[in-house]
Parts: structure tokens; sequence; C-alpha cells
């Protein structure tokens, strides 16, 4: 988690890689993070429902592995 995440032109996070949901969690997280502190109380309130969106959508995909996976590092 702790590693900068790169996004270029050419890639797109739309789930149809099973990478697509933790990268995705990753910024997320990394975006509360450096939200102002004043805010990171109200945001940090939407982590949860994320990350259970995430993870019912792999399973969904077919990504059944890497969301368990998803479920261990994040849980």
């Amino acid at each position: 988690m702790d590693a900068e995440i790169d996004l270029s032109a050419n890639q797109m996070l739309d789930g149809s890689h099973a990478t697509d949901y933790a990268q995705s969690f990753d910024m997320l997280l990394e975006m509360v993070d450096r939200t102002l502190d004043e805010f990171k109380f109200e945001i940090k309130q939407i982590v949860f429902p994320v990350f259970c969106l995430l993870y019912l959508m792999q399973i969904k995909r077919g990504f059944e592995i890497q969301a368990k996976k998803f479920y261990e590092d994040y849980n």
C-alpha cells in the first residue's frame, strides 16, 4: 500500500483486471490519508462501503482468489 501508484494515460481501472480493485482501493486510502484533517472524518466514512463494493464486484466478475486476498489484505 505504500508504493506510489502510477497511472499512465493508457491505463484505466475499469474492473476488467483482477488487480484493478486493490489498486483502486489503494488510491482511495491514499486520497483519504492526504485529505485535510477537518474533512478526514467525513471522507473516512466511505472507506468501508467502498471496500464491500469492490470485494463483491470481484466475486461477481469471477475473481474469487483475488477477492479473498483483497479481503485478507485490507480487513
